[in-house]
């Protein structure tokens, strides 16, 4: 089989985190195997990216974009099965705006906190 190895990041059924390299001929057919396989893809590029520099695009100051990032990301998690308080975690993880961090931090000790 020829292809290029895409390095992957991934989100399980449980809301692990996982890792790992495929062959393929585009980023798109990983992306479907990951799928097929039950995991949720986050990052498939040709380069590895370490979870500390998982970075998606920055918004800038923009809050309506953050919002937008925010709800598409927690509801692909969501819709995967990850448990609410996993997806917060995750989400926060992947914005690069430090307030809006915060506020999803906040949200999540609101509701672990009943």
């Amino acid at each position: 089989m020829s292809g290029t190895a895409y390095h992957y990041r991934a989100v399980g059924a449980g809301g692990k985190m996982r890792t790992g390299i495929v062959t393929a001929e585009t980023p798109a057919a990983v992306a479907r195997e990951l799928r097929r396989q039950g995991l949720t893809p986050v990052y498939v590029g040709a380069e590895e990216k370490k979870a500390f520099d998982l970075k998606l695009p920055s918004f800038g100051n923009s809050r309506r974009k953050d919002v937008l990032f925010f709800t598409q990301e927690l509801s692909t998690l969501l819709n995967s099965g990850v448990p609410l308080d996993r997806a917060l975690t995750i989400t926060s993880e992947l914005t690069e705006n430090a307030q809006f961090q915060a506020l999803v931090g906040e949200i999540l000790r609101s509701i672990k906190g009943g």
